[in-house]
């Protein structure tokens, strides 16, 4: 990765592939002394706020990172060449089924920017189908459906945690999606 705007001097930088993760071990030279830092390079993603009947539609999946299940929008990497809306449309199918006959795009966003490079567009789906998921084999999940309110209160208990997923669905409330 080129850091055309970075304020410091790279003394060394190293990468590491380890299965679908790329490491990046940089040394910087501040004022004659060299710091350590360390980032991921992740492949850029998409998240979508998806609507069907007038209820949210939710996945539930299990995250091996936390080892609990999660609530969260349907979401996933953009493959090589592939664009954003496209995405979208694979990852709206692939988890939940669904299909949707209106899109709207709600922006960009960093998905960890202190440990992380990757960014993610966040779009609101209006479905009008379903058909069978085809979700890849290390991918269990569940759909769900929710009204508007138990959504709120999902998120008032702190049932509906990911972050990413927040910021689509207060970009969708803005824009009087739901």
């Amino acid at each position: 990765m080129e850091h055309k705007n970075c304020p410091y001097q790279i003394v060394s930088s190293k990468s590491h592939q380890i299965g679908r993760i790329h490491v990046v071990q940089d040394r910087f030279l501040i004022d004659g002394k060299e710091y350590p830092f360390t980032y991921v390079i992740n492949k850029d993603s998409v998240c979508i706020v998806p609507v069907y009947q007038n209820r949210i539609v939710l996945i539930h999946q299990y995250r091996h990172t936390l080892d609990e299940w999660r609530l969260e929008f349907p979401a996933g990497a953009m493959e090589e060449e592939e664009s954003s809306r496209k995405a979208a449309e694979r990852e709206l199918l692939e988890e939940t089924g669904f299909l949707a006959k209106e899109w709207f795009y709600m922006g960009r966003y960093d998905t960890n920017e202190g440990v992380a490079c990757a960014k993610c567009d966040m779009y609101f789906a209006r479905c009008d189908r379903k058909e069978q998921p085809a979700c890849d084999k290390t991918e269990q999940i569940q759909t769900k459906l929710v009204t508007r309110q138990e959504m709120e209160e999902l998120i008032e208990r702190n049932e509906f945690k990911s972050l990413i997923g927040l910021a689509g669905w207060m970009q969708a409330i803005r824009r009087k999606l739901v």
